[in-house]
């Protein structure tokens, strides 16, 4: 990821991070601990397959939805309805796995 990143910057010369941030070796880590630290890992790697493979495959979605539950399950919900093709297999699986 750091990789295409780095080609994306190459490409746009005068581009700049989102929101003028610093580059992220002079970025302070706001978050220390081992378990939050864990957290934005495994959040890295559902947004990178979901930016992969979130067009069509509803089940990433669901998972997603379930790791996010219960606070951020809601705004899985509306990101995957907007991003699949076909949202109709996730509100189905979605309302059954999280009982809605």
């Amino acid at each position: 990821m750091y990789k295409a990143m780095l080609a994306l910057e190459k490409q746009q010369p005068g581009a700049q991070a989102s929101n003028d941030l610093p580059p992220a070796s002079k970025r302070r880590r706001t978050t220390s601990s081992p378990e939050a630290l864990q957290t934005q890992r495994v959040r890295a790697l559902y947004e990178a397959a979901l930016a992969a493979y979130g067009a069509t495959d509803h089940l990433l979605w669901v998972d997603f939805a379930l790791w996010q539950a219960p606070t951020g399950a809601g705004e899985v919900y509306w990101r995957a309805t907007k991003a699949l093709d076909d949202p109709q297999a996730f509100v189905e699986q979605y309302r059954q796995q999280l009982g809605v």
